[in-house]
């Protein structure tokens, strides 16, 4: 399963100025997440369920209400999904995967007050993206009718 980061022909979902924007991946947000939180008991394939949400959550909330991006296509993550599989948010805003992590282990682990730092940093990055594709996308436009 995977991202189609083309969605209906959008070759460069992610560019700016005509430069595309680096992608990370699956992999790479994995091993960033954990060198980080080493101390998590949480294993890689509850990690990339996590992560597949979230993908979900963008692609839904953000990717899929602007132009070029209504036929996105996102069949979510799976323990089978392979390692190198480039993300949806390109760097700089690739910490969101990492914040969005670190606050499901502090949520479940019950550590509320970390929870509140991670779940915090998490927004700032997630509004962020959300900023940054909102400046460069045109929203989808509704049609109205006119009787």
């Amino acid at each position: 399963m995977r991202a189609d980061a083309r969605g209906g022909g959008n070759a460069s979902l992610f560019s700016l100025g005509g430069i595309r924007m680096k992608r990370i991946t699956l992999g790479e947000v994995l091993d960033r997440a954990d060198k980080l939180k080493h101390d998590n008991r949480y294993d890689t394939e509850t990690k990339i369920s996590w992560i597949s949400r979230l993908e979900m959550l963008i692609a839904d909330e953000i990717i899929r209400k602007h132009e070029g991006g209504e036929n996105f296509r996102f069949d979510g993550y799976d323990k089978d999904t392979a390692m190198d599989t480039e993300l949806i948010v390109p760097e700089p805003y690739a910490d969101i995967y990492v914040h969005w992590i670190h606050s499901k282990i502090d949520l479940f682990n019950q550590d509320y007050e970390r929870y509140n730092n991670s779940a915090s940093a998490y927004y700032a990055e997630y509004q962020s993206f959300a900023a940054y594709y909102n400046r460069e996308n045109m929203p989808v436009q509704n049609k109205i009718k006119v009787f």
